[in-house]
């Protein structure tokens, strides 16, 4: 007769108390129960996430209590009443579905008309209530009474992945057991372990995308491990585990990154357009995507990052490269699309072309709307134009002093004495205008960010008493008006500079009144820089 077949995850359930991984806390706990029976209660709660050892575990404190070689703080695992509890034969040992048995009838018959009955077998007679969340209310309420004061000899363990659908009464009737997340290194540890006894060959990436995709459950782990046994002819390779999962291969996840953080917005839509040909799933991609985000994020701000995301070395100098070209603001934002836009593809028609935007706004700042994407558009800016002091970076040197001489001369001529500069009567109180011209730029800029775009193609002329005249190229008819519709505006701001009352006017340059100017046009070239920086970060342009 041929040899029974049974699965991965059934033939390396956990037997003893030794074998449990990640539930420490849980183990240590009932083993004390067993060697000290004053500690034992009437009613335990094991809950939990799936696949995380719940039933495993109910079934060992079961054989613990049982075992005609104990009561055990570890199962003997030979004598008749283990091996009846191992193979679900036991007498005394009732495992119930209360998916499939919610009725007050199932509660009645399997339950209370039963519990008064002594165990045949073993010390204890104990009900094992999978999945309890699944009863109704009526069948608590009947179980209520018989939950709260059983027989000496009656144990009940219920599990549930739910605790929050039950209702207070049997709550507070139960000791609870919180079962955690089996960490990634435990599953692979465990992987590994199964994999050489079985004489299987897998590589070490494999088992990483294994134990990421099982969220912390270690029966999901074992399913696909087996599923990978089926699909490959050899030994397991990390392409195949991700091909058989739909997942997108880690380097790929790196190379959007990559892209999108250089804002190279044709290869990010050509690199989607090749995962669109292969198949993928875009809600998938988009969830892979933002996994490795969070990733991303959590290397970026905190310094304990490989023990949060369980990598290795490697695994995290990888991260931590990919990471640099982003500042923390710009993951928030791109995670924030990408929730966004998994909310949207869910009942969208059209998720590539959703995608395809939202891939666009993520590598193209000024094209996402978004208030946070136009204050990291201003952080941005202010970084490439000021200093930490709030100062412009690059100053404009003083002005050269020019003389020129007339070709037609035939012989040299002593060149007549440089024309006196026109200063500050009160210079002595301030300095002249031409010193605090750039911080009057600044402050006309905080308080106006129009009209500095103006002042920035004027030049300022003369500061003579009270009196300031500003410079404006020929043809340049709106920056003068401009200057003349705020002359109160800029004569307050100087004033506060050259500490007197200031009134303003709006002057030609050198050539068109006579009046000889103060400044060279590299001066203003460096505020044109400034304001085109705006426009190319903002989109903008001169109207």
């Amino acid at each position: 007769m041929a040899e029974e077949h049974m699965a991965l995850y059934r033939r390396w359930r956990s037997q003893r108390f030794s074998e449990v991984i990640g539930q420490e806390h849980v183990v240590k706990t009932l083993q004390n129960v067993v060697r000290n029976k004053k500690l034992l209660a009437h009613a335990y709660l094991f809950c939990g996430p799936k696949g995380t050892g719940k039933t495993s575990v109910a079934r060992i404190f079961a054989k613990a209590l049982n075992c005609l070689e104990g009561p055990s703080d570890e199962p003997c695992n030979r004598c008749a009443n283990c091996l009846k509890i191992t193979e679900g034969n036991s007498l005394d040992v009732m495992e119930i579905d209360a998916a499939s048995h919610t009725s007050v009838e199932m509660v009645r018959e399997h339950i209370i008309d039963k519990v008064n009955f002594a165990p045949i077998e073993g010390k204890f007679k104990i009900y094992l209530i999978d999945e309890v969340h699944k009863l109704s209310n009526h069948s608590f309420n009947a179980l209520l009474k018989t939950l709260e004061e059983p027989p000496s000899h009656v144990i009940f363990i219920l599990a549930t992945t739910h605790p929050h659908e039950l209702l207070p009464t049997i709550l507070s009737r139960c000791q609870r057991f919180d079962f955690r997340r089996i960490s990634q290194q435990d599953i692979m540890r465990r992987l590994r372990m199964v994999c050489q006894e079985e004489g299987y060959a897998i590589e070490e990436g494999a088992l990483g995308i294994i134990a990421q995709a099982s969220d912390g459950a270690l029966r999901d782990a074992l399913v696909v491990l087996e599923q990978s046994f089926s699909f490959s002819e050899g030994e397991v390779t990390t392409a195949q585990v991700a091909s058989l999962l739909g997942l997108t291969e880690e380097s790929l996840l790196f190379t959007f990154s990559q892209l999108i953080g250089e804002a190279k917005v044709s290869a990010v839509l050509q690199l989607l357009d090749k995962l669109v040909r292969d198949g993928k799933d875009m809600l998938q991609f988009v969830h892979e995507l933002i996994e490795h985000y969070r990733r991303l994020l959590i290397v970026k701000v905190s310094k304990e990052a490989p023990l949060i995301l369980e990598i290795a070395e490697d695994g995290y100098e990888r991260l931590q490269k990919n990471a640099g070209i982003y500042e923390p603001g710009d993951i928030l934002r791109i995670i924030k699309i990408l929730s966004d836009l998994m909310v949207e593809m869910k009942d969208a028609t059209c998720e590539r072309v959703l995608l395809e935007v939202a891939l666009i706004k993520m590598s193209t700042k000024r094209l996402d709307p978004s208030l946070s994407a136009l204050k990291q558009r201003l952080d941005s800016l202010e970084k490439r134009i000021f200093d930490e002091k709030g100062e412009l970076k690059e100053k404009a040197s003083p002005p050269e002093v020019k003389q020129e001489v007339s070709p037609a001369a035939e012989a040299p001529k002593e060149a007549p004495p440089p024309p006196e500069e026109k200063k500050d009567s009160h210079e002595g109180h301030g300095g002249g205008l031409w010193e605090h011209w750039p911080r009057i730029l600044q402050a006309v800029k905080n308080e106006k960010m129009p009209l500095y775009a103006v002042l920035v193609d004027t030049k300022p002329r003369l500061a003579e008493g009270d009196r300031v005249i500003i410079g404006v190229k020929k043809g340049f008819n709106f920056h003068k008006e401009q200057v003349e519709t705020h002359r109160a505006l800029i004569g307050s701001i100087i004033s506060k500079f050259l500490h007197r009352p200031i009134s303003v006017e709006a002057g030609g340059i050198e050539g068109e009144d006579g009046q000889g100017e103060l400044f060279n046009d590299d001066y203003a070239e460096e505020h044109r820089k400034f304001v085109k920086d705006v426009m190319d970060v903002f989109g903008g342009r001169i109207i």
